[in-house]
């Protein structure tokens, strides 16, 4: 009995200590993410998030995958040359986000899947296939979207021309179920998705044609372009749309740039 009175202080304070070890690590670990928070914040241009990417790849967390490649979309226009130069100059970060798939939330994987598309189509940044399948398997595991990120996910996919047959099909009901929810660009980015493929869903353009007639009126001469190339695309006849169109079109045609004005009478 006495040898368990002695021991215990000592035992209690290895507790203590372990704990304030635990507690320490932490904090270090809390303090180093917000470190590359910020750094990944107060970006200027590429080579500063070049420079995050060669010299603290290992303090990247899941969570600053969206917000490092929703920064870097926003050098293209005046840096492209960087990565047109060297196409695989951010290869170590596709293949970090690949790993970090799994982790990710809905909100960050739209994102990153819009992040890296733009990045792609306007420069020649080579993207491994493996970040399109891998991204494709997550999505599908995934029950539940919101209407910004299920349009995000299938444009990227549609932009970098990836026929992710079953990912469009699981889509379909996601969206139906939805409808009252997408707004008047996440429709148009939908059916321009499918359309781009040429992914043929016949329920789903249906149900869009139906909900976009009453919104036309929200909707910016873009948005009307690119839903009547789509629609014409893929030869889906809605004739209520194309005469809810034509009335919207004309009492909008000031605000019809050349390219828009060009798809909608195509």
């Amino acid at each position: 009995e006495r040898n368990v009175i002695r021991q215990y202080p000592k035992k209690y304070h290895q507790q203590e200590q372990n704990l304030q070890e635990r507690n320490q690590e932490n904090d270090k670990r809390k303090r180093s993410k917000n470190d590359v928070s910020q750094r990944i914040k107060r970006s200027k241009s590429l080579r500063d998030l070049l420079d995050i990417q060669f010299n603290f790849m290992n303090k990247l967390q899941p969570s600053h995958i969206s917000a490092y490649w929703n920064k870097a979309k926003q050098f293209l226009r005046n840096e492209r040359q960087i990565i047109n130069k060297n196409p695989r100059i951010f290869c170590p970060l596709i293949r970090k986000t690949i790993t970090f798939i799994e982790e990710l939330n809905n909100r960050s994987l739209a994102m990153t899947a819009h992040g890296i598309a733009k990045i792609s189509s306007q420069t020649r940044l080579h993207v491994d296939q493996t970040f399109w399948k891998t991204l494709e398997e997550k999505a599908l595991k995934t029950k539940t979207f919101e209407a910004q990120e299920i349009s995000n996910i299938l444009w990227a996919f549609a932009k970098k021309n990836q026929k992710a047959t079953k990912l469009f099909d699981s889509m379909v009901p996601k969206i139906i179920s939805n409808i009252d929810e997408f707004h008047p660009q996440a429709m148009a980015n939908i059916v321009w998705s499918y359309a781009k493929i040429g992914h043929q869903s016949p329920e789903l353009f249906e149900a869009i044609s139906k909900m976009a007639i009453n919104k036309l009126n929200t909707f910016d001469s873009q948005n009307i372009a690119n839903m009547v190339w789509a629609y014409a695309t893929l030869d889906h006849e809605s004739p209520d749309l194309f005469e809810a169109v034509s009335v919207t079109t004309v009492n909008k045609l000031h605000t019809f740039n050349s390219q828009a004005m060009t798809n909608t009478v195509w």
